[in-house]
């Protein structure tokens, strides 16, 4: 998980940077504000370079609102460029300079209630630009606190839903990523007629759920394990609520979900390729069967650049599968892709029905079919255990004999190259966002 944690960070901090509004178009087009620009000191060392802190500010509506981080807003020269009159702190690290700047000290966390702030943080924005100022409303990161404030005020004002409200974000800052916990007050927020209250109904209704569903959405979150950074991943747990599925993909960036019976029903709204594959119980080879089938669909998912997630309930016949492909794709031997798999996941227990899935998959040079001598004596018991003890257990792909028997090997299956990510918990990067 702590993979997955990382790569999320790198790929939000790699979008493209946008180029500076010129102040001279502006002056053609009426668009600088009749309030003198809001200037303060640098704090406690939070001065950023002009050059840097320019990259982290984006306009969401015309030249009036706009996106950005706290370098962006500790910067004077950004503020002067951008003729920025009021400021919106969504995070307790810049505290308020006067009556042009609204500070929200909450940290970005799931379990915040950031929810009763927001009316009070609509009416400031709507203020500030009726007087013709702009407003630049700012977290440390600009991706999640400041986002769902936005998207708040687009709500309020264009009565717009949470997703759509985003998505306006999103074409100016593609970065933006607000937690599943803002995305859920969001929705209240709508419910409570945009004025929620300690005595409104949908308010504490909420409130009563809201450390219970957010649990609920991370433990599913922690249970999505990375098994080759930026390609696959695989998880027991599947949220069954819309919003949390929903969430989980975009935060781990799934293109493709790949579910094995038993599995959750993956929610059709989600924007994700799907593929179930169905396996009998009473068939033991089924799984091994559909092996070969399962291991091209990963790989021409990964190949167009996607990201995949195999689901099953039943997390030895996950495992099976991606270490089968990793098997497959890059022709690693069991015993290799069992240990990436352990080094992964620590607690998984290689019982024996997982060793000869693999084996016998290894033995097949990859494509076991229900006439090979192995998968006839595995299922009818007769000798299996006898012929696949002769079996060398480091086996790999074209360097399988059994019974004096060699396999041809296997020569046309695409390799699947891993790219190293450091790793780093989730909690450490949404804490900066």
């Amino acid at each position: 998980m702590a993979g997955v944690c990382r790569l999320l960070c790198d790929r939000l901090l790699s979008t493209p940077r946008v180029r500076r509004p010129s102040l001279l178009k502006a002056l053609f087009t009426g668009l600088v504000p009749t309030e003198a620009p809001l200037y303060s000191p640098p704090l406690n060392g939070l001065f950023a370079m002009p050059n840097a802190a320019h990259h982290n500010i984006d306009a969401v509506i015309g030249q009036q609102l706009f996106i950005g981080n706290l370098n962006a807003a500790t910067c004077p020269e950004v503020r002067r460029d951008y003729a920025i009159t009021h400021i919106v702190s969504v995070c307790p690290d810049y505290p308020s300079q006067g009556p042009r700047h609204l500070t929200i000290p909450i940290q970005d966390s799931e379990y915040e209630d950031l929810l009763v702030y927001l009316p009070e943080a609509c009416r400031f924005i709507q203020a500030a630009l009726d007087g013709g100022g702009r407003v630049l409303v700012h977290c440390v990161m600009g991706i999640s606190r400041s986002a769902t404030v936005i998207a708040a005020y687009l709500m309020m004002t264009r009565r717009m839903n949470p997703q759509n409200a985003i998505a306006l974000i999103k074409r100016s800052r593609p970065r933006v990523l607000p937690n599943y916990g803002f995305i859920k007050q969001l929705h209240v927020f709508a419910a409570c007629n945009y004025g929620p209250s300690p005595t409104n109904p949908s308010y504490r209704a909420w409130k009563r759920r809201n450390r219970q569903d957010v649990t609920t959405f991370l433990n599913c979150l922690s249970d999505t394990t990375c098994i080759v950074p930026e390609k696959l991943f695989l998880s027991s747990e599947f949220p069954d609520d819309p919003e949390q599925a929903s969430c989980l993909v975009t935060y781990l960036g799934l293109t493709h979900c790949l579910s094995l019976s038993p599995a959750e029903t993956i929610p059709p709204s989600l924007s994700i390729q799907r593929l179930h594959v169905e396996l009998q119980p009473n068939n033991r080879a089924a799984l091994l069967l559909a092996l070969p089938n399962i291991c091209k669909y990963i790989r021409d998912a990964v190949n167009g650049g996607g990201q995949v997630l195999v689901h099953c309930l039943t997390e030895s016949n996950a495992a099976v599968v991606v270490c089968a492909y990793q098997m497959w794709s890059r022709k690693l031997t069991y015993k290799q892709a069992s240990k990436a798999l352990h080094d992964a996941l620590p607690l998984f227990n290689l019982t024996e029905n997982f060793a000869k899935h693999l084996e016998i998959f290894a033995a097949c040079n990859g494509s076991p079919t229900l006439e090979h001598p192995l998968v006839q004596a595995w299922l009818s018991q007769d000798g299996a255990s006898s012929r696949l003890a002769s079996m060398s257990s480091p086996h790999s792909f074209g360097r399988s004999t059994v019974s004096g028997r060699r396999y041809a090997t296997v020569t046309d299956r695409d390799k699947a190259g891993m790219r190293a990510v450091a790793s780093a918990p989730r909690t450490g990067l949404m804490a900066q966002s």
